[in-house]
């Protein structure tokens, strides 16, 4: 209900930026879910990602699963919480071809569509992710090297399914966060990993990287991060800029509604611009 007061009010005043005392951020911010497999239950790139932008994602990871372990307990423990944004990391298990893990490449894209089907009809933002890079020597001290020769080795196999990941959020319109792209960086990829498949505090913090970048475009322009672009964010905005309020150091990415690493008066009237339809700060999603 205050949320719309404040909405009201700024629409009566025109956005005008007349002096209007609004709240510096929404309580709580909105509702995050990342759901996925152990890569996500470790908690490490959620961690990383709540200090950075004062989140508190809500750990929907479970060691072991795969997108159909996924399908039974995504009512209970993704669309029962209400997201608002929800971050898609599966993979690792499903291109486990040795194991009884394994689901078939298809039918992997098949649930990551499920997915994002079930969560677009709620208006919820999808994030999808991919795995990271595996190491091979260590990968195979727990799985059989010879299922995975014929396609080139595992590592090969597991970036079959990252590709997999990226052709579902190019044609499902949702952002992706391509963290096995991020690990090309590195020339020596096993300073990523403890054992082949997980994550040192360096390879998670290219989760956080990939993934923040995403959220920073899915909530481009909320100024206040309380999951909507409306007048308050503008208001707020403008009288930062005009120095009199003050925006907390961590949402003033997100104020940077042209991405040029400036807040200037082209970041109000951009968010102006959304605001009254003439300009969608969120094109193709």
């Amino acid at each position: 209900m205050r949320k719309f007061l404040y909405a009201v009010l700024g629409a009566v005043v025109g956005l005008t930026g007349l002096a209007l005392a609004v709240p510096a951020s929404a309580a709580g911010g909105p509702v995050i879910v990342a759901f996925g497999d152990s890569l996500t239950a470790s908690g490490d790139y959620i961690q990383n990602l709540n200090q950075q932008f004062g989140t508190n994602i809500i750990n929907a990871g479970v060691g072991g699963n795969n997108t159909v372990d996924g399908k039974a307990r995504f009512q209970k423990d993704v669309l029962s919480k209400n997201p608002d944004t929800v971050i898609i990391c599966f993979g690792m298990n499903d291109s486990a071809k040795d194991m009884q893990k394994y689901v078939e490449i298809e039918s992997f894209k098949n649930n990551l569509r499920y997915f994002i089907a079930a969560l677009k009809e709620r208006g919820v933002n999808v994030i999808l992710v991919t795995p990271n890079y595996i190491e091979e020597s260590q990968y195979y001290t727990r799985h059989n090297a010879e299922v995975f020769a014929p396609y080139g080795g595992a590592a090969a196999f597991v970036d079959m399914y990252c590709q997999a990941v990226r052709e579902v959020a190019e044609e499902q319109k949702v952002w992706l966060a391509d963290v096995r792209k991020e690990c090309d960086a590195y020339a020596d990829r096993r300073k990523l990993l403890t054992d082949g498949v997980h994550c040192t505090p360096l390879g998670y913090s290219l989760y956080s990287k990939a993934i923040g970048e995403q959220l920073l475009d899915v909530y481009r322009g909320d100024v206040n991060f309380d999951g909507e672009v409306d007048s308050l964010d503008y208001l707020l905005l403008k009288r930062y800029i005009l120095g009199n309020s003050d925006i907390p150091q961590r949402h003033l990415p997100f104020a940077d509604a042209d991405r040029d690493n400036t807040i200037d008066s082209a970041d109000y009237l951009l968010i102006k611009r959304h605001i009254l339809g003439n300009y969608n700060l969120h094109q193709g999603k």
